[in-house]
């Protein structure tokens, strides 16, 4: 039986997708961005369930630079 998969092959559309990884700064300032247009918004049980999931990973995102003196990257 022949593997037809093309792994390893990014195509046309999937290459025009690709956003680089971005460090920590980047992505703490866009998590605290989202928290604050989630905060001017009426309270809601899904904007609630968004801003702990926000807060959540602004907390696992210090905790890893804390735990693992990452500079970052």
């Amino acid at each position: 039986m022949q593997n037809t998969s093309h792994m390893g092959i990014i195509s046309s559309q999937e290459l025009s997708n690709y956003q680089p990884p971005i460090n920590h700064q980047q992505e703490r300032a866009a998590l605290q961005q989202q928290l604050q247009e989630l905060y001017c918004m009426p309270p809601a049980p899904e904007h609630q369930e968004k801003i702990l999931n926000l807060q959540e990973r602004l907390s696992i995102l210090g905790q890893h630079e804390a735990n693992d003196q990452c500079n970052g990257g």
